[in-house]
C-alpha cells in the first residue's frame, strides 16, 4: 500500500470507530465465576471513575457478601478497555453458621463490548478473613454484566454526556 492509502485508511478507521464508541455504563450486574466459586455481581457508579460493586459469593465451605469501592482507569489497549482496582469489607458464614468478617481486595480489566450492552471482566482478588485459621485466599475470577443503565452522548459531535432515564 501507498503512504496515502494508508493515511486514508487510518482517517476512516478512526472515523468510523468515533461513532462505535463503547457506551459507559452506570449500572450493571450478572455473574461472577472463578474456579471454585460462583456468584452474583451488581456495580453502580457512583461518581465518573468510581464503582461501588457488591458480591454474593457462595462455594463448597461458605457464603459472603462483600463491597467493594473501586477507582477505573482507561487502558490505552483501545476504547472500552479499564483497569480497576478496589477495596471493601466482607461478611461471611461458614456452612457450620460461624460467622467471620474481613476485607476483600480487588485488581482487575473490564472490556465494555462496542455493540452489545455487556461487560466481561477479569480480576483477583485476595481476600482476608479476620481472626479465622484460613486468614487469606487469592480468587481469580470473570465476570459478566450486563449493562442496565448507561450514559449516552447527547448529539454525535458535541462529546458531552446523558443519562438514560
Amino acid at each position: 500500500m501507498f503512504a496515502n492509502q494508508k493515511l486514508f485508511l487510518c482517517f476512516i478507521f478512526s472515523f468510523i470507530t468515533h461513532f462505535l464508541y463503547a457506551q459507559k455504563y452506570i449500572t450493571a450486574g450478572g455473574v461472577r465465576m472463578s474456579k471454585n466459586e460462583v456468584g452474583l455481581t451488581l456495580q453502580q457508579h457512583i461518581v465518573e471513575t468510581v464503582t461501588l460493586e457488591g458480591l454474593a459469593i457462595v462455594n463448597a465451605n461458605e457464603y459472603y457478601f462483600s463491597a467493594l469501592i473501586e477507582k477505573h482507569n482507561k487502558i490505552l489497549w483501545g476504547e472500552g478497555f479499564n483497569s480497576y482496582f478496589g477495596a471493601g469489607p466482607r461478611y461471611g458464614v461458614y456452612r457450620n453458621d460461624t460467622a467471620y468478617y474481613g476485607a476483600d481486595f480487588i485488581f482487575g480489566v473490564e472490556y465494555k463490548m462496542l455493540l452489545f450492552p455487556v461487560v466481561l471482566s477479569a480480576d483477583i482478588k485476595p481476600g482476608f478473613r479476620i481472626e479465622q485459621d484460613k486468614w487469606f485466599e487469592l480468587g481469580v475470577g470473570v465476570s459478566f454484566r450486563y449493562i442496565f443503565n448507561k450514559e449516552k452522548r447527547n448529539k454525535l459531535f458535541d462529546g458531552k454526556k446523558k443519562k438514560k432515564d
